[in-house]
């Protein structure tokens, strides 16, 4: 895609952080560890394809209450950040929506996002850590024909779960930067 020359670092197209060595001086909310988290807009280029399609897909409504999926790589944290974005800029136009996010731990060694607890508490955004054993539910299927397949339908079914048990009536998935 030509119009993609908004080349950013992926620290800066997130957020910025700096180094904080008093932390009376900062915000709680701002804080993860020692480092103070300030939001920047994301690049022009994913803000206008964002409410393009909003507002095509009439995605977002005044009184919305909005689960963003989160992993903990660069895509869903690109779509948390845009939607705090988002969330900012539709005030003006009278729709105020809020924003949870919500992790699947499906249980392997090789995931740990554990971290993101503590980043969307710096964030200020309800998170949900849904944990369940999907690995060890799939190595006990036989047949089981693709384990990605699996694991992403236990994954959505479990994200369904939390949405409704939390009383949100949006969930985002953020899966590929480029789905934009």
């Amino acid at each position: 895609d030509d119009d993609d020359d908004d080349d950013v670092e992926e620290e800066e197209l997130l957020f910025h952080v700096d180094t904080v060595d008093d932390e009376d001086d900062v915000d709680d909310a701002t804080l993860f560890g020692k480092k103070k988290i300030e939001f920047h807009c994301p690049p022009k280029c994913i803000m206008s394809k964002t409410y393009k399609a909003i507002e095509e897909f009439n995605m977002l409504r005044d009184g919305d209450r909005v689960l963003i999926c989160v992993s903990g790589g660069k895509d869903s944290l690109t779509l948390l950040h845009t939607m705090k974005q988002v969330q900012h800029t539709a005030k003006a136009k009278g729709i105020h929506f809020s924003i949870g996010a919500a992790t699947v731990d499906p249980g392997t060694e090789a995931y740990d996002p554990s971290p993101l607890k503590e980043y969307m508490k710096a964030l200020g955004i309800p998170y949900f850590y849904e944990s369940q054993c999907i690995i060890d539910t799939a190595g006990n299927i036989d047949n089981l024909g693709s384990i990605c397949s699996f694991c992403s339908r236990m994954k959505r079914g479990r994200l369904y779960s939390c949405a409704r048990r939390e009383n949100y009536n949006v969930l985002m998935f953020g899966q590929h930067l480029d789905d934009l």
